[in-house]
């Protein structure tokens, strides 16, 4: 059995050829607090309701990572996305579909039918794609390597510029979409990838598990919210508690507006 908190220490695989799917009773994923797994039965609706859905389990690591062990970039850099006029005498000729998205190098992206040039943040010495989801700028892709929620804290609110750790209100925001218009084209679930938010599932010798990000909102002392997309036919992004020493994927986000 995969334990789900073992991802810190495997690189994941790119998001092409034949999985298996596993089942969430097959995961590994087991919540360490009785309590906290009283309350794990939760959706998050588009109208951002959660209510009653499949738990989500979840395992909690043996290891803690400290946040001081975090090094932060000190020369962190941040530009916001923006929509681009284009045309063919600009030399970018391309239609406005989610298949544009997929390209790693691509400047622009295509969100809900417009033609926007990607933004960009800095946390350690990294640039990740940023794009505008509403009055939300969200990571365009996943921080590297999994992480627990001190950690996930830290890495985010170190940037500064009013970035941070999404928080449930942030998440409920991003849930008022179908999961589906979220996820990645030319991944296993095959999304529709509407807004370039680019979600892919986590792989590990050919397996598919969960999309997991951390959320800022607490439950409770030793456990936080997490929000997940399970697979492609999801209706929309549900969430779940976990224990803080867990590691999990990470998005970091900012209000736009």
């Amino acid at each position: 059995m995969v334990i789900f908190v073992f991802l810190v220490s495997l690189v994941f695989l790119s998001c092409s050829g034949d999985f298996d799917y596993i089942a969430p009773a097959d995961r590994g994923l087991g919540s360490s607090n009785s309590e906290a797994s009283s309350s794990s039965n939760s959706e998050v609706s588009s109208s951002g309701e959660v209510s009653s859905s499949s738990s989500v389990a979840s395992s909690s690591s043996s290891e803690e990572e400290s946040s001081s062990s975090v090094a932060l970039s000190s020369n962190s850099e941040v530009s916001s996305s923006s929509s681009v006029a284009l045309s063919s005498s600009s030399g970018f000729v391309q239609q406005c579909t989610a298949e544009m998205n997929n390209n790693k190098n691509n400047e622009y992206y295509c969100s809900d039918g417009e033609i926007k040039e990607y933004g960009k943040v800095r946390i350690n010495n990294k640039d990740y794609k940023t794009v505008i989801i509403g009055d939300l700028e969200w990571m365009a892709e996943d921080l590297l390597d999994t992480h627990n929620w001190r950690s996930a804290q830290t890495l985010c609110n170190g940037v500064g510029d009013s970035w941070g750790l999404p928080d449930d209100q942030d998440w409920q925001s991003l849930a008022s979409y179908p999961a589906k218009s979220l996820i990645a084209r030319d991944c296993s679930w095959n999304g529709d990838d509407t807004f370039g938010f680019s979600a892919e599932p986590v792989l590990i010798d050919y397996k598919v598990f969960p999309a997991s990000w951390w959320s800022f909102s607490e439950y409770q002392n030793f456990n936080a919210y997490f929000y997940y997309i399970e697979d492609g036919f999801q209706e929309v992004i549900r969430s779940s508690v976990l224990d803080k020493d867990s590691f999990l994927l990470v998005r970091c986000v900012r209000n736009a507006r």
